[in-house]
This record gives C-alpha cells, sequence and structure tokens, in this order.
C-alpha cells in the first residue's frame, strides 16, 4: 500500500502544431451552365431514336443544365464539351463540397458513377448493360469485388447497342485506371447497394447517397451535371496563408520567451 502521495501531478506541455504546406492546386466543384446544350442536341442526332430520346433529356433553368441519368454526363464528356480541363465529380469530391458548404447541391440530385455488384441482373432492362460493363472491367484487369464495385463516370463511354432497352450500353475508356475503381464498401450509403446487377450511384437534394437506382435512363428537373477543376492556387490564398504563418510566429515568439523567463526562475536565476 502506498502510505504517501506528492499533491503535483506535471502538467503535459502543449506540442507545437505541425506546419503544413498550401496546396499547389486549388480545386472547384461547379454545376455545369447551359452554354453547350445546342451543340450537346446536334451531336447526338448521330444515334438511333431510343439512345436520342434517352440523351436527349437536358433541360435548361436559369442558365444551368438540369435533368441527369447515367449516359447524359458522359455523353458530355465524351463530347469534349465540359469547361477546360474539367472533369466530371466522383464521390470524394462530392463529400468534400459538401463537408466545405453543406448548401451545395441542395434541392438536387447529381450523379457520380455507377454500382455494378454482379455480372448479370435480374431486374432484364439492367442485365445487358451489367454483363456488358463487367466484361469491360474483366477485360482490362478489374475485378468485381464482394459487395460491388463503384465505377466513376469519369472513366465510362457510351457505346450505341440496339439490344439495349436503353439504346445504349457503357464501357470502360482510355482513361480507367486501377485506382478508378473502387469498393461500394469504401463508402457509407443511405440507400443501396443492391444484392445483385447495376445501378445509379447519386447524392440526392445534398444530403442522402443512393447506390441502388434500378432506372439508369430516368432523368429529371433536379438533376444537376457537376464538373471539377483545378488551377494554381491564386495568390491571394498564398498571402493569406502567409499572413496566418506570421501571427503564429509571433505567438510562437511570445511562448517562447515566457518559456525561457520560467526556465531561469526554476533554475534560481
Amino acid at each position: 500500500m502506498t502510505n504517501q502521495v506528492i499533491l503535483y501531478k506535471p502538467q503535459e506541455l502543449p506540442r507545437l502544431p505541425k506546419l503544413q504546406e498550401p496546396p499547389k492546386e486549388i480545386r472547384t466543384a461547379t454545376i455545369l451552365n447551359d452554354s453547350h446544350l445546342s451543340e450537346y442536341r446536334d451531336s447526338i442526332q448521330r444515334y438511333g431514336e431510343v439512345a436520342r430520346g434517352k440523351l436527349g433529356q437536358f433541360k435548361s433553368h436559369n442558365g444551368e443544365l438540369t435533368g441527369s441519368n447515367s449516359f447524359m454526363p458522359v455523353e458530355c464528356a465524351n463530347l469534349g464539351l465540359l469547361p477546360s480541363g474539367a472533369r466530371l465529380t466522383e464521390r470524394p469530391d462530392l463529400e468534400e463540397a459538401i463537408a466545405i458548404e453543406p448548401s451545395f447541391g441542395e434541392g438536387t440530385y447529381i450523379d457520380f458513377g455507377l454500382a455494378l455488384v454482379t455480372p448479370g441482373d435480374s431486374y432484364k432492362k439492367n442485365d445487358l448493360p451489367a454483363r456488358v460493363l463487367a466484361e469491360s472491367l474483366e477485360h482490362r484487369g478489374f475485378k468485381i469485388s464482394p459487395g460491388g464495385v463503384l465505377v466513376p463516370y469519369n472513366v465510362l463511354k457510351n457505346v450505341e447497342h440496339v439490344d439495349s432497352a436503353c439504346g445504349l450500353v457503357q464501357v470502360l475508356n482510355d482513361k480507367a485506371g486501377k485506382e478508378d475503381i473502387r469498393d461500394l464498401s469504401a463508402f457509407k450509403w443511405n440507400y443501396g447497394p443492391r444484392n445483385e446487377g447495376l445501378a445509379r450511384a447519386y447524392l440526392y437534394r445534398g444530403r442522402r447517397w443512393y447506390s441502388n437506382d434500378r432506372g439508369l435512363d430516368g432523368s429529371d428537373s433536379l438533376g444537376r451535371v457537376v464538373v471539377v477543376s483545378a488551377e494554381a492556387t491564386p495568390q491571394k490564398f498564398l498571402d493569406e496563408y502567409a499572413a496566418k504563418l506570421e501571427e503564429q510566429r509571433q505567438d510562437l515568439e511570445s511562448y517562447l520567451h515566457q518559456v525561457e523567463k520560467l526556465q531561469s526562475r526554476l533554475r534560481g536565476g
């Protein structure tokens, strides 16, 4: 048994914060405008009637492009109609966007990929698209993990197929890499995934994550296409960061001065 206790416990001294370099580039998520709508409509005339009907559901409202399904954003990207240097949004981009600004995408739905669980689907309309996409993945050396994978629209292209109920199927484009295909289990979902086949993945009203929507071709006025672009970090941001570092430097100098005075007293100086 301890029979004496010194009623003092040395305090833990605060650790200095780690310095972080500012990012070399800043990414921006933006709802796509309608500036290329006319060109888009002209470009899809090369497709047959069924495919053209699924692709031709974009409309315009207050300068924004409205409507979205599994095929329309991909077609925009494949046609080169995104802003220079921009790409279609992915799940991590949207997670970051709503963490920074919770109102982003509020009241809309934003498609960002396909949830593929098995190479085939008992829902007949999605069976052929599921098989074709699975074959494309297998051909490129990608495996469908248990529980399925999320395939972002950035790495897809549309292919017309007369046997498809949508008039279209989707396969990997030349940009697809192993880092692009991620397990569905890597993300949290409010609804989904399914236990088989193919479904859309999207953010609904800025709040709920879906990966179980079998309606690959459905579109309505709530849909928006979001693109992500990057640019070198503006000098304004770097100047603001430098100013914060200067404040921290002055605080540290003051703290160091207090440390030296306390050390002197403790040492009997």
